[in-house]
């Protein structure tokens, strides 16, 4: 199944977290931020299918974004990477913390 239909069937539960968007809501602003910080040079904002911003000040400057063939992701303790989406044999969607969670 192509990664863009995986991402619009879980859409009703992105939804409920304030940290994750979904193209075609993705902020242009958060995605360029993104990008920029741990994403490749050739990389355009539309490019970004699913963005986790996990900043305080919701700059998406750490975090993680999904496009059609690559997870990249940036943290201060895990540092910067990029895995090809075809290496991934499964995601388990995990809510940490209820804050963040829409009511």
């Amino acid at each position: 199944m192509p990664i863009r239909e995986n991402i619009r069937n879980f859409g009703p539960i992105f939804e409920l977290c304030t940290d994750v968007s979904t193209t075609p809501e993705i902020d242009h602003r958060k995605a360029a931020k993104a990008i920029a910080k741990y994403g490749d040079s050739d990389l355009d904002t539309d490019d970004v299918l699913l963005l986790i911003d996990n900043t305080i000040l919701r700059s998406a400057k750490q975090g993680m974004f999904i496009t059609d063939d690559r997870l990249f992701a940036y943290s201060e303790i895990s540092g910067k990477y990029s895995i090809p989406l075809a290496d991934i044999e499964t995601i388990k969607l995990e809510i940490r913390s209820p804050l963040r969670v829409k009511l």
